[in-house]
């Protein structure tokens, strides 16, 4: 007997744990409705969970990458073809503008002037000698024209011969840091053939681009500040002097070119750069978990808890600052969106929500 009421105890427990479970049956002292928030009983909810979205103070900056670049930059290349006789550049030192790079053999060059010069002085004098004539009536109008002809063109041949010449001696065509030589003393150089280049790096010039919605957030002379992978922990400050008029139509970004003092040469062209531009304080933000944005070709979303039931909601971003994300447009204060769990719903489904007290993420 007593192993027959032993058994109906523990069928008893068992109903009354299932019973439990299935939220028919509350525990002395526990009260599952303030735990838990779902739709109608009977309907089948998916758990997730939610924060209520609060305003709150904003610092916001607009993070973004660039590539720094001369403020001027040059290839060195030869108009002329011909053997270098000399070097006078050191690589990687400070040029000045009209410093004498190289030289490249000159001595053709010379004895082309030296001729042309020697042509121009004969046909200066026949000409003198016939405009006399001419002026006497011994010669006539033709003969004084067809000298004057002459008298020309050997002045552009002794034109022509001089600037060859010059053409010889390479020369710096800013001040800046010469780079290295892709040639010695004693090479055969081609027209155009690279010899070294000059890049002129104080100041320095920051290229980055920004999304188009930020259009009116960026101003001329604004400043930015940026940071290298090679001094972690250093900032630059820069200004901004250039905003592309036109938006990409592809990437729908805006080109934009800020300027940084550079005397100490720590920045160099070509390094990656991390830009910051900041641009206040918002008192009334909306800000949400990244994790709560799904992201979709058209823009992003999110889910709002409204009387139990998912329902996705377009949102317009902003910002970003660490895990948190600016809401422009779609969201209000005291709305209630998912967390977490978002990948197991669809829109309009039935949820059971645990929602974290305020200020938890």
């Amino acid at each position: 007997m007593s192993k027959f009421i032993s058994i109906l105890i523990l069928l008893a427990a068992g109903y009354g744990v299932f019973l439990f479970y299935q939220g028919k049956l509350e525990l002395p002292g526990t009260n599952n409705s303030t735990q838990q928030k779902g739709p109608p009983a009977g309907e089948m909810a998916m758990p997730v969970k939610t924060v209520e979205v609060s305003t709150q103070s904003f610092s916001r900056e607009l993070n973004t990458v660039g590539t720094l670049t001369s403020d001027e930059s040059a290839s060195i290349r030869p108009e002329i073809s011909g053997r270098i006789t000399a070097i006078f550049f050191a690589e990687g030192k400070t040029v000045l503008k009209d410093d004498i790079l190289l030289k490249i053999d000159d001595s053709i060059a010379k004895s082309e002037l030296q001729q042309a010069e020697a042509s121009y002085e004969l046909n200066k004098l026949t000409f003198d000698r016939i405009n006399e004539l001419q002026k006497k009536g011994a010669t006539s109008i033709q003969s004084r024209d067809e000298a004057y002809a002459k008298l020309r063109e050997s002045e552009a041949i002794l034109e022509l011969a001089k600037t060859r010449l010059e053409k010889s001696t390479i020369r710096a065509p800013f001040e800046g840091m010469a780079g290295l030589r892709e040639v010695s003393e004693g090479d055969y150089v081609e027209t155009g053939q690279i010899i070294t280049y000059v890049e002129a790096i104080d100041p320095i010039k920051i290229e980055f681009s920004v999304p188009e919605k930020f259009f009116a957030d960026i101003k001329l002379g604004q400043s930015v500040f940026i940071s290298v992978d090679a001094y972690k922990g250093k900032e630059f400050e820069g200004a901004i002097f250039a905003i592309d008029p036109k938006v990409d139509p592809e990437t729908r970004n805006i080109r934009i070119k800020a300027s940084a003092a550079n005397s100490n040469v720590l920045l160099h062209p070509g390094m990656f750069s991390y830009v910051t531009i900041r641009l206040g304080k918002k008192e009334d933000a909306i800000l949400i978990p990244e994790e709560a944005i799904i992201p979709s070709g058209k823009g992003s979303s999110v889910y709002k808890v409204i009387d139990g039931k998912a329902v996705l909601t377009d949102v317009e971003t902003g910002l970003r600052n660490k895990a948190m994300v600016e809401i422009i447009q779609g969201l209000s204060a005291g709305d209630e969106i998912i967390t977490a769990g978002q990948m197991k719903i669809r829109d309009g489904m039935p949820v059971s929500t645990s929602m974290p007290e305020k200020g938890e993420k």
